[in-house]
């Protein structure tokens, strides 16, 4: 008898993890491609921001070697909210302004590397880093987008 509940407690276990966050349930599929100067952008930031209620969430992704992405909002690509939307892209490297003579002098010295030592680098036109200066606008409809097609300049 044991053995039958807990086979069914798995079981009822199994099927909830199956269906996700409950979260996700208003949710639609917002998923694309991002290029830039006509090629697909690889490991590239998109963040979704509401226009219509900024204190709902919009969701993000990271896009594939292929320039690819699906939205997650609670996880998984589950998508986002029907609605207008505010889009930033971005893609950043992030250096040092050290030489890597003076990283190997701190560490031999063991002395913490000073803060502020870094300097960000756009690899995408900076304007489309933030949801105040992107001219990037989208509309989900009730039914969701899968081929959104974001081409920036």
């Amino acid at each position: 008898m044991n053995t039958v509940m807990i086979c069914l407690m798995v079981i009822v276990l199994l099927n909830g993890c199956r269906h996700g966050d409950p979260r996700s349930r208003d949710l639609v599929p917002a998923a694309g491609s991002v290029e830039y100067q006509g090629k697909p952008v690889e490991e590239a930031t998109v963040v979704f921001f509401n226009k219509d209620d900024p204190a709902k969430p919009g969701g993000s992704a990271v896009t594939t070697s292929d320039g690819k992405f699906k939205i997650s909002l609670y996880g998984d690509g589950d998508g986002t909210y029907p609605g207008n939307y505010v889009v930033s892209v971005s893609k950043i490297e992030v250096k040092s302004k050290l030489t890597d003579e003076q990283i190997l002098d701190y560490e031999r010295n063991n002395k913490d590397i000073p803060e502020n030592n870094t300097k960000t680098i756009f690899l995408l036109p900076e304007k489309y880093a933030s949801k105040v200066t992107t001219d990037i606008n989208l509309t989900i409809p009730p039914k969701g987008d899968k081929n959104i097609k974001i081409e920036l300049n």
